[in-house]
């Protein structure tokens, strides 16, 4: 029903802080992430670990919660946007010899929105009280020499009207005496969606294919200052709409009030005069591509390290976005506490089908409100909006081998569909 939650799954280190010595600070599981779709581009990965003592390895177990409240928000005004989800994520590293790491990564996750109860008022949709997505990927990563390694994965994931199956593969070469990584990854993900659309009809089943390519490059320039710059472009063709989305159609003669309650649109039989409801319709290809670059110094003596990092997007569907981040890495205790506070601006302009509310005259609507006559869509998060997650993460290690996190974040959206974010690991060395 919603577009997968991650698009890569990818495993966590809460132990040596990159305020000291680490060239980088790994990502965490995808525990307490907003829900995302998989095409969206993200940045290249730092360079992987694929070398060490055959036989050690090491097991995580995070969950994550995440909630965004409707409110009074600003955005789809005949639509309550609540969702929740909670995720529980296990990542299991095992160094099967001293050149193959193997990563196994499984999550579950149990999403109740508004939307999914929306459909259990119909009779053929009666069951859907949430949705519970069950995801697992295998990845392996060897190092084929002591300047190349090479990688790849291979996951499955499923839900109530939902199965994709994905894989990839990633090369990365060092250079300039090992100061520097190039790498390049490519991935490739199938999807089948049921769809099941804003009536609880079933229409049949659709198809999605999203293809990306991913170049990075990774630079130490000193003991203490390190970068990174990436590009990534995905090609997504097939079902890309949501299934669920309807879009209200208003007779411009006879426009909705203001703050109508989105309850009264609900039973389709009675819905006010002059208002229809037809399914959202989108392109069927989107050409999406991001440049990334990340600057981080560290400065020992007192245990603090500090990042810069800046995303530009736009794709085929007229979205162009840019982000700042800012991070703040600092040792409270030494070798025991350490926390990390960060904040990101992010600003996106509207998709070219957006329209907050469509006024369309009676004789310009299509007779089959599953076929409409042309592409329209309501979702806020295709809509022009900004944002500004704050967010603070403490790590705290028990022993040599056993750490423990806990880190929450707050995105305040001009559009007011704010978010709440906790997550909470445990990772145990080998």
């Amino acid at each position: 029903m919603r577009l997968l939650l991650v698009g890569a799954l990818v495993l966590a280190c809460a132990g040596a802080a990159f305020a000291q010595e680490s060239s980088q600070e790994r990502i965490d599981p995808p525990a307490a992430s907003p829900p995302q779709d998989r095409g969206e581009p993200r940045a290249p990965a730092a360079p992987s670990q694929s070398g060490g003592k055959a036989g050690e390895g090491a097991v995580e177990f995070r969950v994550g919660y995440y909630d965004n409240s409707d409110g009074d928000s600003d955005g789809n005004p005949f639509l309550d946007e609540s969702l929740t989800d909670i995720e529980a994520v296990v990542v299991v590293e095992y160094q099967a010899t001293d050149k193959l790491r193997l990563t196994l990564t499984g999550s579950y996750d149990f999403v109740s929105s508004a939307s999914i109860d929306r459909l259990s008022n119909y009779p053929e949709q009666s069951g859907a009280s949430g949705d519970n997505y069950f995801s697992g990927d295998l990845a392996a990563t060897y190092a084929w020499s002591d300047d190349l390694r090479v990688g790849g994965h291979f996951g499955a994931s499923f839900e109530y009207d939902y199965r994709s199956l994905g894989f990839g593969g990633r090369v990365e070469v060092d250079v300039a005496e090992d100061n520097a990584t190039l790498s390049m990854a490519l991935n490739a993900y199938f999807d089948s969606i049921d769809v099941i659309r804003f009536n609880g009809v079933e229409d049949g089943t659709d198809n999605r294919l999203s293809l990306s390519v991913n170049l990075g490059y990774y630079q130490v320039l000193s003991p203490t200052v390190h970068m990174s710059v990436g590009l990534n472009v995905t090609h997504q063709s097939g079902f890309l709409q949501t299934a669920y989305n309807g879009v209200v159609l208003e007779d411009p003669a006879r426009p909705l009030s203001e703050g109508i309650d989105p309850d009264l649109l609900l039973d389709l039989n009675r819905l006010p005069p002059g208002v229809a409801i037809e399914a959202e319709e989108l392109p069927d290809t989107r050409l999406r591509s991001a440049i990334f670059g990340e600057l981080r110094k560290s400065f020992p003596e007192i245990g603090t390290a500090l990042g810069v990092g800046s995303r530009l997007y736009m794709d085929s569907w007229g979205i162009a976005s840019a982000s700042l981040e800012l991070k703040l890495y600092q040792w409270l205790i030494d070798d025991v506490l350490r926390a990390r506070l960060r904040y990101r601006f992010y600003t996106q302009s509207a998709a070219d089908d957006y329209e907050q509310r469509f006024y369309v005259p009676l004789n310009q609507r299509s007779a089959n409100p599953l076929r409409p006559r042309r592409e329209r869509t309501q979702d806020s998060d295709l809509s022009a909006f900004s944002s500004h997650p704050i967010g603070l993460k403490f790590v705290v290690l028990l022993s040599d081998r056993i750490a423990l996190d806990l880190g929450g974040d707050y995105v305040l959206r001009s559009d007011g569909i704010d978010q709440l974010l906790f997550s909470l690991g445990l990772r145990w060395e080998f």
